[in-house]
C-alpha cells in the first residue's frame, strides 16, 4: 500500500510505526514490488525514502514484474493480475513486453473486483433488470435503498465505498454477476491468450476468490488456467531465493 502518490502525506509518526513493525534489523536485501514504480524517477524517489528508514541498499520494481516472477519465473508467459482492477501481461521472461488493459476504473478494469461491484450496483439501481426480488431484497439489506445509494456515488469516497462492496456481499448469489464479468475480461483477453497456446496465470484477490468459476470459464474456451495465487509473496520468495542460490 506504499504507493508512491501517497508518500508526501505520510508523516514522521508513519515512518516510525513502519519501522517499529519491521524491527531493527534492516539490512538484509529489501526487494521492493509496487504500484506506480515503473518509472526510474519514481524508483529514485522510493529508493530515498527506504534508505532514510534504514535499509541499504532497496532495489525497487513495479508490481506488475512482481506478478510475472511470481508465476512464471525466467520462463515467457501470459499473467493476469485481477484484483481491485485487472490487467494482462505479456512476459517474455525477463521483462512485460506488453500491457493489455490496465486503464482504472473509470474506462475498464474488467474482470477485477470493482467492475464486479459496479454491474451489480447498477442492475440494482436499475428497476428494470433481471435481478430477482430477493437478490434485490439482500443487497438492500447490506447497501441501502436506492437513493441511498445514488447518495453514496454522488460522494467523495464513492469509488473507495464501491472498491469494499465485494466483500460486503457474503451469502449473495451472485454468481450472475462473476460469470458476466469474468466473461467480458475473457473476451477481451481472447487474442493474446491464444498466443501463448492458451495459456494463463492470475494473481489477485478476485481472481484468487473465484478460481473454481475462472478455471470453468477458460475450460470452455480450451484455454489453460495455471497458477493462481491471492498474493505474488510465496512466487516471489522462490524467485529471488533460486537468484541468491545462483549467485
Amino acid at each position: 500500500s506504499m504507493h508512491p502518490r501517497f508518500l508526501n502525506s505520510w508523516t514522521e509518526n508513519d515512518w516510525q510505526s513502519l519501522k517499529n513493525s519491521l524491527g531493527d534489523d534492516l539490512k538484509g536485501h529489501l526487494f521492493f514490488y509496487g504500484a506506480g514504480c515503473s518509472q526510474p524517477a519514481i524508483q529514485s524517489v522510493m529508493v530515498e525514502r527506504l534508505e532514510r528508514l534504514g535499509f541499504e541498499s532497496p532495489v525497487i520494481y513495479p508490481d506488475t514484474l512482481g506478478a510475472c516472477r511470481a508465476t512464471c519465473g525466467k520462463s515467457s508467459g501470459l499473467v493476469a493480475i485481477l484484483g481491485t482492477g485487472s490487467i494482462l501481461l505479456e512476459y517474455d521472461g525477463q521483462q512485460i513486453t506488453n500491457r493489455i488493459g490496465g486503464f482504472g476504473s473509470l474506462v475498464g478494469d474488467e474482470g477485477g473486483g470493482f467492475y464486479f461491484a459496479r454491474l451489480v450496483v447498477i442492475d440494482y439501481l436499475t428497476t428494470s433488470s433481471d435481478m430477482g426480488l430477493l437478490v434485490r431484497n439482500q443487497l438492500q439489506e447490506v447497501i441501502g435503498s436506492s437513493p441511498e445509494v445514488l447518495a453514496r456515488l454522488a460522494g467523495a469516497d464513492a469509488q473507495a465505498w464501491l472498491n469494499e462492496l465485494g466483500a460486503r456481499f457474503k451469502g449473495i448469489d451472485l454468481s450472475y454477476y462473476h460469470h458476466r464479468n469474468l466473461n467480458e475480461w475473457l473476451d477481451i483477453s481472447m487474442p493474446s491468450v491464444r498466443k501463448y497456446s492458451g495459456s494463463i496465470s492470475v494473481v489477485g484477490s478476485y481472481g484468487f476468490s473465484q478460481r473454481e468459476l475462472l478455471h470453468q470459464l477458460m475450460e470452455e474456451r480450451s484455454m489453460v488456467l495455471n497458477v493462481v495465487y491471492k498474493s505474488p509473496m510465496e512466487g516471489l520468495l522462490k524467485f529471488h531465493a533460486s537468484e541468491w542460490t545462483n549467485t
